[in-house]
């Protein structure tokens, strides 16, 4: 069987710590594996928030950005608890977007937990067509 492998950067622009909730474990009593996207979108929303925008669909003129995919790799386990650092990367530009590469690695131990990656497009929401990437957005962001 075929395994999954992200190509990470090794230069991180952002991180950020999350620290593992009551809602973040599923049956298994660790980390759900849906739980790292949404770690991902937390850390995605920080770094915007952090260059200067509210969130995801605030790039002016009704632009936001839209995922076009995504991959996660498992690496180890994660608890309730646990302190969990997110680094975040910027790589792959095109006219309509980027890549966005997330590892997630715990503090206790460096563990790495997990490594995600996902494509961001950039989107008119009111017209609901792909828009280049905003020219200001481009000289915010330093890409690995």
């Amino acid at each position: 069987m075929d395994r999954v492998k992200l190509n990470i950067p090794k230069e991180f622009i952002f991180s950020m710590d999350y620290k593992v909730r009551v809602d973040d474990i599923n049956y298994g009593k660790h980390l759900g594996n849906e739980r790292l996207l949404l770690i991902a979108q937390q850390a995605r929303i920080e770094f915007f928030q952090s260059i200067g925008y509210r969130g995801e669909i605030d790039f002016g003129d009704d632009i936001g950005i839209i995922m076009s995919d995504a991959a996660i790799e498992f690496k180890a386990e994660a608890f309730m608890g646990d302190q969990l650092r997110v680094d975040l990367a910027v790589s792959g530009s095109s006219h309509y977007g980027f890549d966005m590469f997330y590892r997630l690695t715990r503090r206790s131990d460096d563990k790495l937990i997990g490594q995600v990656k996902t494509g961001i497009l950039f989107m008119n929401y009111h017209d609901r067509k792909l828009v280049a990437i905003p020219r200001e957005v481009l000289d915010k962001i330093r890409f690995t």
